[in-house]
C-alpha cells in the first residue's frame, strides 16, 4: 500500500497535464504557444517554476 501512495505523490508531467480541467489544458497550450515551447510539459515547467517565485 505504502508503494501505491508513493505512485500517486509521483505522478509524471504527462499525468498531471491530464488531470488538469479542460479550462486550465487550454490556457496551459496557449502558454505553450505564447512562449514558443515545444511541448506542454515545457509549457508545465515554466508555469510551476513562474508560481514558485512568486
Amino acid at each position: 500500500m505504502e508503494k501505491n501512495m508513493k505512485n500517486k505523490k509521483e505522478l509524471s508531467k504527462q499525468e498531471k497535464i491530464a488531470l488538469l480541467s479542460s479550462k486550465s489544458q487550454a490556457k496551459l497550450e496557449e502558454i505553450r504557444q505564447q512562449q514558443h515551447f515545444a511541448t506542454l510539459e515545457e509549457a508545465y515547467d515554466y508555469l510551476i517554476g513562474f508560481a514558485k517565485k512568486n
